[in-house]
């Protein structure tokens, strides 16, 4: 924690410098292996990294109030994994698969697109 914490403070004036010439576009890839072999992965760009992480933090924080009266609902830390996997047996991953459509949808994406290899069937979505 420590580490971290000095890390963040020796980098914060020249992420600032950085951002004030070339903005604070990002990307953001994601890899994931399954325990059955297969492979995804996702890619975001966005044109602030300020606002799509608020927008992520807003998208989860309303999909756990949708979650009022359930297990998942009480104190404590959550995991997206945590709240979407008992969704993945009723619903195929459609409750998971419409926050992420929001989430790429939120003004400033530039670009997001996905991959999935190694599974019964393979997919890719771009935008």
């Amino acid at each position: 924690e420590r580490f971290s914490g000095a890390l963040a403070d020796f980098s914060r004036p020249l992420v600032a410098l950085t951002d004030a010439f070339v903005g604070e576009t990002h990307c953001m890839r994601v890899d994931v292996t399954f325990e059955d072999g297969a492979r995804a992965s996702a890619v975001q760009g966005h044109e602030s990294f300020r606002s799509c992480v608020g927008q992520s933090l807003a998208e989860f924080a309303l999909e756990l109030l949708a979650r009022r009266g359930t297990p998942l609902f009480a104190p404590g830390v959550r995991c997206p994994e945590e709240v979407f996997a008992a969704d993945e047996a009723v619903d195929g991953g459609q409750a998971a698969d419409a926050l992420l459509e929001r989430l790429c949808s939120t003004p400033g994406t530039f670009t997001y697109s996905t991959r999935v290899v190694g599974a019964a069937h393979p997919a890719e979505v771009k935008a």
